[in-house]
């Protein structure tokens, strides 16, 4: 059956011409209907659910939808073939769960890239950020534009359940507030962290994307990575993918520890080391960026407050490297 047209949204991929279409399924399920703009063929039926523990369904934007259909099509598409529809689920696509990457490794680049993966804000808040609905991925670094800085702290705001209308030094006021122990079990383990930054480490080896964190990984595992070479313990960089480095022979290897046929790369621990170094480097000059952006909008306590809550939540204690 063709999609109305009236209803459906065109949207052109690769200089091809779709049509897509929303429609709930329940109260926590949306499906994604997408065809070929001439109407025939094989469909694309994308079903999504709500974030685990949200209690929400993330809005399909037109971004999304293009990152889904390039995703289908790789996967063996074919919108002008007769056929049964192709029903995918979003939590089996890898390209289109991951966030729109912001940045790209320049030729030759060795590194490892501390990345946020944050949830969207569900409307704009009074300061530069990327669309409401987005999910967006920053690299953390000193030189992180306005937008990606004020990304973030919309998405902890959002988070947080500030919703905009108030000036930015108040939202930011509020933002900087203790967040309360919801139980007396996390009284008694010490203080309640501010905030989780959900994101990971990024591998690049020749300019090559190697490894990527998975889901449920955060900022402050990066000192994981920094251990590597003193405890030899495999850092923690989330799961699906489960990927990981390890120690040997004077080398370290980047691998996905239950997929064979990742990427892998294999580097000295000399060169590690110095991943490692400008790692960190690019983690504090992303907290002084940070410093500035909320110092030019928010009260010299606020500012001092949310730097001191971004540091735990990054895992940055006293500086251990040359500058």
């Amino acid at each position: 059956m063709t999609l109305p047209r009236r209803k459906s949204r065109p949207l052109s991929v690769d200089g091809v011409r779709y049509r897509w279409l929303v429609t709930p399924v329940s109260e926590f399920t949306l499906h994604l209907i997408v065809e070929h703009d001439r109407g025939q063929g094989q469909r694309l039926v994308l079903s999504r659910g709500e974030v685990f523990g949200t209690g929400r369904v993330p809005p399909i934007t037109p971004r999304y939808v293009a990152a889904t259909i390039r995703h289908a099509l790789r996967a063996g598409w074919k919108p002008l073939a007769p056929g049964a529809d192709l029903r995918v689920d979003a939590s089996l696509l890898g390209d289109t769960e991951h966030p729109p990457r912001s940045v790209t490794p320049p030729p030759g680049t060795t590194a490892l890239w501390s990345c946020l993966d944050f949830p969207p804000p569900r409307a704009r808040f009074p300061w530069p950020h990327h669309d409401p609905g987005l999910f967006v991925e920053v690299r953390l670094h000193a030189d992180a534009s306005d937008k990606a800085v004020g990304s973030l702290f919309a998405s902890l705001a959002h988070q947080r359940g500030l919703t905009p209308g108030a000036p930015a030094a108040r939202l930011l006021d509020a933002l900087a507030k203790p967040k309360p122990a919801e139980a007396e079990e996390a009284l008694a383990e010490g203080p309640e962290r501010p905030f989780d930054l959900e994101g990971g480490i990024e591998v690049i080896v020749d300019g090559a994307l190697i490894l990527t964190a998975g889901c449920c990984a955060t900022t402050d595992a990066w000192t994981e990575w920094k251990a590597l070479l003193t405890t030899g313990q495999r850092p923690w960089n989330g799961h699906d993918p489960f990927t990981t480095a390890a120690l040997a022979d004077g080398h370290v290897r980047f691998f996905d520890e239950y997929d064979a046929n990742a990427p892998s790369a294999t580097v000295s621990t000399e060169r590690y080391e110095a991943m490692v170094e400008q790692l960190e480097r690019d983690l504090r000059g992303f907290l002084e960026r940070a410093e500035r952006w909320l110092a030019a909008r928010a009260s010299a306590q606020t500012t001092a407050a949310l730097v001191q809550q971004l540091r735990a939540a990054m895992g940055l204690g006293p500086l251990s490297i040359p500058r």
